[in-house]
């Protein structure tokens, strides 16, 4: 005797909530803003590139890498002086260009960034730099400098922003696109920008630019490398520097004082300069091998 059939229960809806949803909508906004038209590059790419940084490792390390995407590279680049260029390769195969050039040059270290020039046949890739001094304007900074005098060259720069978060830029905007919940990433450039500026506010002429620079770069790599870190200014004065050892008992007291200060750029002179340069150089090398 056949059983009655039991009655069906009614269904569930489940509502499946995304953010890359959100960012495929951005993406297309970010392209067209940039300058890009469809069949050079479509959202879908966008979305690629930020996979490959939201959160890159290789071999248990965390990897940092910049990336700038543009139609014509050597119209992008003409204007900076000087830079350092090495076209790797290239690739026709679509989709998944950006993430094979990508992966091929992701572990390029800072000052070194990846160059996309981008067209609807081939993806061309290769790195680039601009910082032949510690305290040099950077790549990033000379491309949007260069830039203003060629408004119409579709122009994408990728920064990785601490983990989870990429920032993207553009002619006409920047953007921190967060991969997480967390709100902290969105703030933290600023906040090292405005610290930097603090710490150097008392170095005379146009060193206190590249001074700030240095620092800028100094706390961005130590955010990166540790668990967190505490900073304060103090003024270069004894009493300053004893009130601060008696509050700070564990610390370690470093003597002579590392000076950070950018040396004057001296065109009579370019072996001092470089030797100073080296100098300035020292503490990061030093940190990094510690």
């Amino acid at each position: 005797m056949a059983g009655a059939a039991s009655p069906a229960k009614p269904g569930r809806n489940m509502s499946v909530k995304s953010v890359v949803d959100s960012i495929s909508d951005l993406a297309g906004t970010v392209l067209y803003e940039a300058g890009f038209s469809n069949d050079v590059m479509d959202p879908e790419e966008v979305l690629e590139i930020l996979r490959m940084l939201e959160d890159r490792e290789e071999e248990g390390r965390a990897l940092y890498p910049e990336i700038l995407v543009t139609t014509k590279i050597g119209d992008c680049l003409r204007a900076i002086h000087p830079v350092q260029r090495v076209v790797c390769s290239s690739s026709a195969e679509r989709p998944g260009r950006f993430r094979r050039a990508i992966k091929m040059r992701c572990n390029s270290a800072d000052p070194w960034v990846i160059i996309l020039e981008v067209s609807a046949e081939r993806l061309t890739y290769g790195v680039a730099t601009k910082n032949i001094r510690a305290d040099a304007e950077s790549l990033y900074e000379g491309v949007f400098d260069a830039a203003r005098d060629t408004p119409n060259l579709p122009v994408m720069y990728f920064r990785r922003h601490g983990s989870r978060a990429v920032l993207i830029r553009t002619l006409k905007e920047e953007r921190v696109v967060s991969l997480t919940l967390s709100e902290e990433l969105l703030r933290v450039s600023d906040t090292i920008t405005q610290f930097a500026e603090i710490v150097t506010q008392d170095v005379p002429g146009a060193s206190q630019i590249n001074s700030a620079r240095v620092i800028a770069r100094l706390l961005e790599q130590a955010c990166r490398e540790g668990h967190g870190i505490i900073s304060c200014v103090i003024k270069n004065t004894e009493e300053a520097i004893v009130s601060a050892k008696r509050g700070f008992t564990t610390g370690a007291c470093v003597d002579p004082p590392i000076d950070l200060s950018a040396p004057p750029i001296d065109d009579a002179d370019a072996a001092l300069t470089l030797e100073n340069d080296s100098s300035l150089r020292a503490p990061r090398s030093r940190q990094a091998d510690g």
